[in-house]
């Protein structure tokens, strides 16, 4: 299985506070606070992701109502699925990830500082959709 990790990621603390899931326009009236930490959250956590992404390419072989038969005699059944996969031609499967040391880091200081944590979590949360986001554009071009 291929792997890819060259990856860079770029973040902003609007993506963090939503990687919370706050609304960025409210926490930035309400709580500049919490702005703070998103920012010193970002400036830590950035020398702490390891992106990496793991992908292989099946060939659609037969499709029937929820079930897609991929080359290798492997399968994905969901209604979901087979109604945004209905014309592929292939699959591919793709599995991110960002390493640990963000979600350790992030554990270590949930003991002290919980809202400290949780803006790492925010971090790790934005990071992880910015990797997706790019994997899918790479793969769609």
């Amino acid at each position: 299985m291929p792997v890819l990790d060259e990856w860079p990621i770029l973040l902003d603390i609007d993506a963090v506070l939503r990687g919370q899931g706050a609304e960025p326009a409210t926490v930035r009236r309400r709580s500049p606070r919490l702005v703070e930490l998103a920012q010193k959250a970002i400036d830590e956590a950035q020398p702490l992701i390891a992106p990496k992404v793991l992908y292989q390419r099946f060939s659609v072989e037969e499709m029937r109502h929820e079930l897609i038969r991929l080359s290798g005699g492997r399968r994905l059944r969901g209604a979901l699925l087979a109604q945004h996969l209905t014309r592929a031609e292939e699959v591919i499967l793709v599995l991110c990830t960002l390493g640990e040391q963000l979600e350790s880091r992030s554990s270590e200081v949930a003991a002290n500082d919980i809202v400290y944590a949780l803006a790492l979590d925010g971090v790790g949360s934005a990071a992880v959709e910015a990797l997706a986001n790019a994997v899918c554009a790479q793969f769609e071009h």
